[in-house]
């Protein structure tokens, strides 16, 4: 089609929409006519916008088309306002019809603008951008024209085309939502968003619309996290800003009217998600708060808690993208403020900076301590398993898979962030910052430990890289925090090949490797390690073995050996060692970090715990968990762990083991102390009867003879109706009396022949064999109980003390795990 004819088109098209206008300023305009010039004109739109579409698209025929649809939902929306008010409800018929008209209208609609997409993907050559839309969408690939091969300008358009189109079809589906009164779901509409953000994820229009639905259902996270998201892109949607203030003034002002209110509404959300969203919106108002300390100590409580929880990994990628997202505006509002830099805003952005590593620190706390449980449970199956029991791949627990993501992302986002980092941690704008220094310097020393143990468990030459996108980096393609890299560093981003060209996306036909996602994750955050370590400003090191450590050159000792990861497990095997000669500047950190970490590994400590073994009610009292297991706690219940710089996480003692009287030989309830005339010294042990009188023994023999089954006759003689005793000697002694008595009926053997050592332990004492330490952290190993490893086992021990052991002998509950002796298995 030449120039002209697609003018002469514009014309037309113009002709029609003025018309239309018109028709719709009318008091009672009919349906029909409605219909009639909005099908005239889709079609003159349709025309020019394939006949010419960079020409339509200078004339912006696009988006005066959707003008048109917009005027048209606006008069039936308030039409269907006007019925539904409590003075119309007579006009029940009236109502229905006009309902029924605004439906068809938006099924209409969604047609149109779905044929659209379809014709575009097929009449501008295989584009895979528009291929991949169109097959989410199920739309035919056929095309009655002749494809045409599209440049890259032109590539470039009719993506945005299609963004376009998706966002309407978000929107007439929203339409039909607000219009329903029964069923209603946002998943259509969200589904259209996500395809409008998937295929064009520069630009923040796709998440604004989502925040409209997220404030429709009252969710301030949601919201919160489409906001943010629409501001942190390379196209920001123009209303973001200001509808996040607004939003940021609702929590606020709602928080505030619920303090001051007798009556509190009951949550909708978890108590995590609530006092995080008012904590941003504390943070946006840059004003130190007397209870800030109080209230992010409490946020980073529930995170600890929530971490267990097998449904919080969609949640927890929004608080951490939160967190990026608001750091990053109030960077924006920093570096664009007009008449300089005021207090508020700099605050503001300390604030976020220093929770964000405060959030780091935790996961980071969290990945340690399961990968420390993880190698001492494969220390014990080393010894355990007849065969081979599987590689360091098989043995990432769920709390470790669910914060792998978050870390890998807050890694790259510390890259991007490093200098400042730097800058801010050797005391510039000191007197600003605040608690600032000490949670950088805390963050530094975490992150060394968590590389250290991720290289001490690992094998790092067999982790695998992936050529496609992971699914967060897919959900983060064009998040700023994430995408800009600093010059130099682009080869460790997550999103490009070694080539510099983006990954292949999953939706491309890629074939997956699920089993392999999670060890590539783990080699991007090694890399992003190895990139600090080549940043000479970072206080991150690797040294000779394999161990990454925070500090200076000079703090670093190096190994006395060549190995890469130490054998012995009295002393950590990644731990940043302590030197006579280290600087001042490390010792103060040191001593600085000492009262978070009590914090922090008092918080991680109860990721530690299995779920069953967790109270179900509250027995604090009212303090605070520390205060009360310093008060309540048992005796024995967990051994006291020393919080030095060189244990990078908590060490937990076993459950103490019981002795005999746990076990098989132990006396059957009943048998002995509802004959004594006191109560037992110790649980579980024999009665302190006085058997000096011939009055007490005989007692204690008929109250033995009531038990075991014995008839006496009238000469004395005892005739055991069990056939257990033939005969009864009263001058036996009572107390071999009742050693043979439960020999006789609990089998051959004599408790003090039972094999048991004085630490009650099943095991010979023997030394441990040397593949027990094949590979450790730098969690000590506590031996309380002196025992040690089980080196072999003779017939009677197979046949029956390991068959009827203290493991077979307890009963189940949730409070105990069958575990062998402390220091030996993996603790719960």
């Amino acid at each position: 089609m030449d120039k002209s004819s697609i003018q002469q088109n514009w014309l037309v098209a113009q002709k029609i929409e003025k018309e239309l206008q018109s028709q719709l300023n009318k008091d009672s305009p009919t349906f029909e006519d409605i219909q009639h010039l909005l099908t005239q004109l889709r079609i003159a739109c349709e025309a020019i916008i394939f006949g010419d579409f960079e020409y339509a698209t200078k004339q912006r025929v696009q988006h005066r088309l959707w003008d048109s649809h917009s005027l048209i939902n606006s008069r039936y929306r308030k039409l269907v306002t006007h019925y539904r008010s409590a003075d119309q409800r007579r006009r029940a018929v009236e109502r229905r019809k006009l309902e029924k008209h605004y439906v068809d209208f938006l099924k209409e609609s969604q047609f149109f603008y779905k044929g659209y997409i379809q014709r575009v993907a097929s009449h501008f050559g295989p584009l895979p951008a528009l291929q991949r839309i169109a097959n989410r969408l199920s739309l035919s690939p056929l095309s009655v024209d002749k494809p045409i091969k599209a440049g890259k300008t032109l590539e470039h358009l009719l993506k945005l085309s299609c963004h376009f189109t998706l966002l309407r079809l978000g929107d007439l589906s929203r339409y039909r939502n607000d219009l329903r009164t029964k069923e209603r779901s946002w998943d259509p509409a969200l589904g259209y968003y996500s395809l409008a953000e998937a295929l064009y994820p520069d630009s923040g229009n796709a998440h604004n619309q989502m925040a409209v639905i997220a404030l429709a259902d009252g969710s301030h996270l949601d919201a919160l996290y489409h906001l943010l998201r629409a501001v942190a892109v390379k196209e920001p949607h123009t209303l973001a800003r200001g509808n996040l203030a607004i939003e940021y003034k609702k929590i606020s002002t709602s928080w505030e009217k619920e303090r001051q209110s007798r009556r509190r509404p009951a949550p909708v959300e978890s108590a995590l998600v609530i006092w995080f969203v008012r904590l941003h919106a504390r943070f946006y108002k840059g004003v130190e708060f007397s209870t800030q300390g109080e209230l992010e100590n409490e946020v980073l409580g529930q995170l600890v808690s929530a971490l267990k929880d097998h449904s919080f990994e969609e949640t927890l990628n929004k608080l951490v993208l939160i967190n990026m997202a608001a750091n990053y505006l109030a960077t924006q509002r920093l570096t664009e403020a007009e008449g300089g830099v005021t207090d508020d805003l700099k605050k503001s952005f300390y604030f976020l900076l220093g929770f964000n590593l405060q959030v780091f620190c935790v996961l980071l706390q969290a990945l340690i301590s399961e990968l420390a449980d993880a190698a001492e449970a494969e220390n014990l199956e080393s010894l355990t398993a007849t065969d081979s029991s599987g590689d360091s791949f098989e043995k990432l627990s769920p709390v470790a898979i669910r914060v792998l993501p978050t870390i890998r992302q807050y890694f790259a986002w510390i890259i991007s962030q490093r200098l400042l980092l730097v800058g801010l941690g050797d005391g510039v704008d000191r007197e600003s910052t605040g608690p600032l220094i000490g949670h950088i310097q805390r963050m530094w020393k975490t992150a060394a430990d968590a590389l250290s143990a991720l290289v001490g468990f690992f094998p790092v030459a067999s982790l695998p890289y992936l050529s496609y996108l992971l699914p967060e980096d897919e959900q983060t393609l064009g998040f700023k925090p994430l995408r800009d890299l600093p010059d130099g560093l682009e080869e460790y981003s997550l999103y490009n090949k070694d080539d510099g060209f983006l990954k292949a996306r999953i939706s491309d036909g890629i074939i997956r490797q699920s089993h392999n996602e999670n060890y590539a994750r783990i080699r991007d955050i090694l890399r992003a390690g190895m990139a600090l370590h080549f940043e000479k400003p970072c206080p991150i090191m690797m040294t000779d073995d394999s161990r990454f450590v925070y500090g200076t050159e000079s703090a670093i000792v190096p190994p006395s050996n060549g190995s890469a990861i130490p054998s012995q497990p009295a002393k950590s095997t990644y731990a940043v060692q302590n030197d006579t000669n280290t600087s001042n500047e490390v010792a103060v950190v040191s001593d600085s970090l000492g009262i978070m970490d009590n914090e922090m590994n008092r918080m991680v400590d109860d990721l530690l715990e299995p779920a069953s073994l967790a109270p179900s009610e509250d027995a604090s009292y009212g303090m605070n968990s520390s205060t009360a297991n310093a008060v309540f706690a048992p005796i024995g219940s967990e051994r006291t762990r020393p919080l030095a710089s060189n244990h990078i996480a908590p060490t937990k003692g076993f459950p103490s083991l019981p002795g005999i009287w746990g076990s098989p030989f132990t006396p059957k309830p009943n048998e002995l102390r509802p004959i004594s005339p006191e109560k037992s010294s110790s649980s579980g042990g024999f009665s302190p009867m006085n058997y000096s009188t011939s009055k007490d023994q005989l007692a204690a023999v008929a109250a033995l003879d009531n038990m075991t089954g014995m008839q006496r006759g009238t000469n004395g003689v005892a005739n055991n109706a069990r056939n257990q005793f033939s005969s009864f000697d009263a001058s036996t002694p009572v107390n071999q009396m009742l050693q043979e008595s439960l020999t006789k009926q609990f089998g051959p053997m004599s408790i003090s022949s039972s094999g048991f050592s004085t630490n009650s332990s099943i095991y010979a004492n023997n030394s441990p064999p040397k593949a027990y330490y094949g590979r450790t952290l730098s969690r000590p190993f506590y031996n309380g109980h002196d025992s040690s490893i089980y080196t072999g086992a003779s017939e009677f021990d197979r046949s029956t003390m390991l068959q009827s052991s203290i493991w077979n002998s307890q009963t189940e509950n949730d409070n105990y795990n069958h575990t062998p002796p402390a220091g030996q298995g993996h603790r719960g």
